[in-house]
């Protein structure tokens, strides 16, 4: 009697293999099969009506104070230049070609999409760059918006007034002004600080500064030492002041002066800032303000008794005999 061998089954592995092996088999046949058939062309781009004009577009968002060059237009997609047909009717002065854009700053950030005209740029000669955004004749400096309530929320071009207070020491117990008497002895009084309570001085340290780059944040030195030392972000800000404020705007920050922003309107019909009203006085009233400009303070004696007196300063009489 013949005995027959009978076959060894494959080892679970050698079967996964071969599972594999039939489903790659079969993805490559789909494929070719795909090929031989055609897949669907992808939608091509209609072409632009018949006597339409391609006017520049930014291809991509375009920072303010950039220089702008081909690939600020160039659509990388596409492979061609950014550009928007309009008819021709459509098409104003304002509108800028390409050759008129190379070589430009932009004065504010441009989004895609957008067609360039003259009021998005800054006068030709003008260095890309923060420097760009300063005003002519201004002088820029670099804030700590948390330092200055009320900076943010401004955006580039917008402009305000900043005002420094400074607390001023009560007198102490004891070392007061003397009693004055008399109609002005309180106008002297009050400007001496002679019983007065908390006061502070306030001043206005720059009027009609123009924002130059908005509130954002940057990674500042790091604070605590060794390994536990981290960079804490902070927002800063760009304003540009006149050169005459700079000194006053650096002592306020030096001596730590509680500085507030004074946003200014925005509105298209606002006063100029050299317009009547639009400036503010360059400090705040003082107590006893009111009174003479010169006060004379006399020593009344009287028998025994003694007492401090507050009288116009005598005015000396002008050549033709009268008082000025």
């Amino acid at each position: 009697m013949a005995v027959t061998a009978r076959r060894k089954p494959p080892s679970p592995v050698r079967a996964a293999a071969l599972v594999v092996g039939a489903g790659a088999l079969l993805v490559v046949g789909g494929l070719w099969a795909l090929a031989r058939v055609g897949a669907p062309a992808a939608p091509t781009e209609r072409p632009p009506p018949e006597g339409w004009i391609g006017v520049p577009t930014a291809a991509a968002p375009i920072p303010a104070f950039t220089k702008l060059t081909r690939d600020h237009v160039w659509d990388r997609r596409k492979g061609r230049l950014s550009l928007t047909y309009l008819p021709p009717e459509q098409i104003t002065p304002e509108m800028l070609g390409l050759d008129a854009l190379l070589g430009r700053v932009l004065a504010r950030d441009k989004p895609a999409g957008y067609v360039f005209t003259e009021r998005d740029l800054l006068p030709r000669g003008t260095r890309p760059g923060l420097t760009a955004g300063i005003p002519p004749g201004k002088r820029a400096m670099r804030l700590q918006a948390e330092a200055v309530p009320g900076l943010f929320g401004l955006a580039a071009g917008d402009r305000f007034d900043l005002v420094a207070t400074v607390p001023l020491p009560a007198p102490k117990a004891g070392q007061g002004a003397p009693a004055v008497g008399g109609v002005y002895g309180p106008l002297l009084a009050g400007r001496l600080g002679a019983g007065a309570g908390k006061q502070a001085r306030v001043d206005v340290v720059v009027q009609a500064g123009v924002v130059v780059v908005a509130p954002q944040a940057r990674a500042s030195a790091s604070a605590g030492q060794g390994a536990r030392a981290q960079a804490r972000p902070v927002q800063e800000v760009v304003v540009a002041i006149d050169p005459d404020e700079v000194a006053a705007l650096t002592e306020a920050l030096a001596v730590g002066a509680q500085l507030t922003c004074l946003p200014r309107s925005g509105r298209a019909d606002e006063a100029e800032a050299d317009a009547p009203g639009a400036a503010l006085p360059a400090s705040a009233p003082r107590a006893g303000d009111g009174a003479p400009p010169e006060l004379t303070v006399l020593d009344r004696i009287t028998g025994e008794d003694r007492a401090l007196l507050a009288v116009p300063r005598a005015t000396p009489p002008a050549a033709n005999g009268r008082a000025p």
